[in-house]
């Protein structure tokens, strides 16, 4: 992939040394050390010039290496796509991955009508296009109140339109040496992640759903697999620089959450493809069969598609340049604070418009609220924690006088409370 160069200070040299300087610095201590043998008045050809050069072009490259592996260490400088990946996910901020557009599909039926109102079954993901087949989508179901909801398409021959959603990219059964059910067994046990066999997979065009169930929208993309509850079914969706290909990495419970197996299904992206306008996608991608004996097929002749208004949502691979500034938006969030005094002084900070009260401490490991005692037994050496008291909580009604007070979960850990009495300028 193309570098995306952020600015100018990837151009930073740290050790301020190439083959000239470096060159120059060794002619010096040459006569620092010998009188005999001046390289400086030697000719071009002689072996011990040669040998000089050689080690100030060697040192040169070693110096150009360590600016780089330096300045691919800070979001300012960085410029490799896979070293920026690892660098914002170790900050806690998670670049983009394609994804696909969706767009809203009117589908009804244009055939001839019996004298018994029938309905055809489109299954799930069914490939849809333009006229040309230039750009792919596939059905993926209906809209519902939590979002879409994969299921696949009715229609019948009473003329009524269906609206379908329908998301960009080639739909693809996730295979395992030619099988479909992934089972645990499948899954590396060290890294826990299943890779793609293709670059261009869509970050929310991956669906997985358990063997034994139909519901795809049990199984979530998160950007945290510890963040959530233990037995949630989720994954990550990334992108490994090093064998360059995407993964779906599960939590550590992954062999309780597959249970006989999971099912999946993701879409893969053409190459430099955009929204499309409306009435863009008018026809199946492939002709669809219905039975085995009916002898109805399902095509441009009895079916008629559209999209009323263009797609939405289509997005590339986010640019090292374009992380960077997302990234300052994340900067001073509660995400990536680490410390409490880093809390504290992000929720006293006069800019924002919140205030928290509260913060939880163990009072085992504060130093004003125990103590260490050092014993011996048995010959052995302990250390015992004394925890002090904690106090009873204060009852007051004075909202405009600051207060504190103290709740106690158990004899380990409290809750400290200060109420501030907020007043804003108009």
């Amino acid at each position: 992939m193309a570098q995306d160069i952020v600015n100018e200070n990837q151009n930073i040299s740290y050790t301020n040394l190439d083959f000239s300087t470096i060159y120059l610095e060794v002619l010096d201590l040459i006569k620092q050390l010998t009188y005999r043998w001046d390289p400086s008045i030697s000719d071009e050809s002689d072996p011990g010039v040669v040998l000089v050069k050689l080690a100030a072009l060697i040192a040169d490259k070693c110096n150009y290496n360590i600016d780089k592996n330096i300045l691919e260490t800070f979001p300012l400088s960085v410029t490799q796509n896979g070293n920026a990946r690892q660098l914002y996910d170790q900050l806690g901020y998670y670049m983009d991955w394609y994804e696909s557009a969706s767009a809203l599909i009117s589908i009804n039926w244009i055939g001839e009508t019996g004298e018994t109102i029938e309905s055809y079954t489109i299954p799930k993901f069914t490939a849809i296009s333009d006229s040309e087949s230039s750009h792919i989508y596939s059905l993926i179901g209906a809209e519902g109140v939590d979002g879409v909801v994969v299921s696949d398409t009715i229609i019948s021959t009473d003329g009524k339109t269906v609206s379908v959603v329908a998301m960009e990219g080639t739909p693809v059964q996730y295979q395992f040496e030619n099988e479909k059910v992934i089972t645990s067994q499948m899954v590396d046990p060290i890294s826990r992640r299943l890779y793609f066999p293709h670059s261009y997979v869509s970050q929310n065009g991956v669906f997985i759903k358990n063997t034994n169930q139909d519901n795809y929208a049990s199984w979530k993309r998160v950007n945290n697999l510890y963040e959530n509850s233990f037995n949630e079914l989720r994954y990550i969706f990334g992108y490994d620089s090093n064998a360059d290909a995407c993964f779906i990495e599960f939590p550590d419970n992954y062999s309780e959450l597959f249970g006989s197996g999971i099912e999946i299904t993701y879409l893969v992206l053409a190459q430099e493809t955009d929204d499309v306008p409306p009435q863009f996608l008018s026809q199946f991608l492939a002709p669809i069969s219905i039975g085995s004996g009916s002898g109805i097929v399902l095509d441009s002749s009895n079916v008629k598609i559209t999209n009323f208004s263009g797609s939405y949502g289509h997005k590339d691979i986010e640019s090292i340049n374009d992380a960077y500034v997302n990234y300052k938006k994340t900067v001073g969030t509660f995400k990536t604070l680490i410390t409490l005094r880093d809390y504290l002084n992000f929720i006293s900070s006069p800019e924002l418009d919140i205030c928290s009260n509260a913060f939880v401490c163990d009072r085992t490991n504060d130093i004003q609220s125990s103590y260490k005692i050092m014993s011996n037994q048995h010959d052995l050496d302990t250390i015992i924690i004394k925890v002090e008291q904690v106090s009873e909580p204060v009852d007051t009604t004075d909202s405009d006088t600051n207060y504190s007070f103290i709740k106690t979960f158990d004899d380990r850990v409290v809750v400290n409370k200060n109420y501030y009495k907020l007043e804003r300028a108009e």
